[in-house]
């Protein structure tokens, strides 16, 4: 094998170096594939262990010294390894290495028995879907001119004094790259969802604290009311509806408790991965396209909600499995809202400082339809308001946990 060979992060050090190289190089670079397949990112240097099942990094971090004589001696002795992650590893069992007959079926084992399941169900039977690393346009889908066309109700309201703010806001659109896996929830958190924390916690929402309720829309106006909470929003609900009158601060409160029961790092979604998982791959208005006339088969919004919310997932999904990603509820995000940047950014959070923080996606009383629940809609909040439209989504950090749960088993 010649030193120059390979894709220079899987290269061993010797073989970046120009120095000797034997099967121990090789191993190496089965070391970094393996590592990247597990934790999403470029193995050059691997510091981020967490998304590696805790049974494999004994092995890949032996594989990955930078001294050959550290590593493997053959190939032989890694397998046995990698073997024994299956039949003696304790909690490493659900890794699920089989023996193969051939190398090459050696290859394919491994390599499928890394990949992280494309949905999971928690221990309180909360679904989510994995959502993998990539780049996409993040803002406005076209020029003012181009919305206006596209939604000429718009017009209508300007003659109003409608905000332009639910255009200008999403300007300008700019490339963000999002480097690593994360899990985003299948739907909304649910009514039943948070009364589960309310039960085992004791838990009052900051409207239920201050006596002050939620914000509830009267047909003409919102207008905040004692009597309106996540409890009682105002219309009928059951367990399967999406949680509203709930502020960011209570929305955070859950995400704590949900870590702690569970030994995760459940948090809101940044306003990026929300965007970039609404879209699904698209680049249109809408994840289906720009046919505002078909926005009734993924969404609730004024056109056909009756005013009140609906159970999750009656709608059509997008293409990466998530419902009511338009319409329904408006979602917090974890961003404080502020101006777009101007270049390509990598994993934004947005400012470290604000007034306010990001919802997304429209709601069931977004008064204008399409517009305000196309993916690059943006809102905003003060984090103590509550309104009877607004709730929350999870994510949660692909970890390479084991449990056969995680699995979907």
């Amino acid at each position: 094998m010649s030193a120059m060979v390979g894709t220079f992060g899987y290269r061993s050090p010797e073989q970046r170096s120009g120095g000797s190289v034997d099967v121990r190089s090789d191993l190496y670079s089965l070391g970094a594939t393996l590592f990247h397949a597990c934790s999403g990112e470029a193995p050059e240097g691997p510091t981020d262990w967490e998304d590696v099942p805790e049974v494999l990094r004994l092995v890949l971090r032996k594989s990955l010294t930078k001294k050959a004589s550290d590593r493997y001696a053959h190939a032989g002795e890694m397998y046995e390894a990698l073997a024994s992650c299956r039949s003696g590893g304790g909690a490493g069992a659900s890794v699920a290495l089989k023996l193969p007959e051939s190398s090459v079926a050696k290859k394919k084992e491994i390599s499928e028995s890394l990949v992280l399941p494309e949905e999971l169900t928690n221990s309180i039977g909360m679904k989510f879907r994995l959502i993998q690393p990539g780049t996409f346009m993040m803002g406005n889908e076209g020029s003012v001119k181009y919305l206006f066309d596209l939604f000429p109700e718009l017009l209508l309201d300007e003659m109003k004094n409608w905000n332009p703010d639910w255009i200008t806001n999403c300007d300008p659109s700019h490339s963000v790259r999002i480097s690593k896996r994360y899990y985003l929830g299948k739907y909304a958190v649910t009514v039943g969802d948070f009364k589960r924390f309310v039960d085992k916690v004791g838990y009052k929402t900051e409207g239920e604290r201050d006596g002050k309720g939620a914000y509830g829309w009267t047909g003409k106006e919102w207008v905040q009311d004692a009597k309106i909470t996540w409890r009682n929003p105002g219309f009928t609900q059951t367990a399967q509806d999406p949680v509203v009158c709930v502020s960011w601060n209570d929305a955070e409160s859950y995400c704590q408790w949900l870590s702690e029961v569970e030994g995760k790092s459940y948090r809101l979604p940044t306003e990026s991965e929300w965007e970039y998982a609404c879209r699904a791959g698209s680049s249109t208005a809408f994840c289906f396209g720009e046919a505002e006339a078909r926005l009734g088969e993924y969404a609730w919004d004024d056109s056909n909600s009756g005013g009140k919310t609906h159970p999750v997932g009656q709608k059509a999904a997008n293409a990466w499995g998530l419902y009511d990603m338009h319409g329904n509820v408006w979602e917090w995000c974890s961003d404080w809202h502020g101006e777009y940047p101007s270049s390509a950014v990598t994993d934004p959070t947005g400012p470290s400082t604000g007034s306010y923080r990001v919802r997304r996606g429209g709601g069931w009383g977004s008064v204008r339809g399409g517009s305000n629940c196309r993916s690059a809609c943006r809102g905003r909040h003060v984090p103590s308001n509550r309104y009877n439209d607004l709730g929350f989504r999870l994510a949660l950090r692909s970890l390479g946990t084991s449990s056969a749960a995680e699995r979907g088993n």
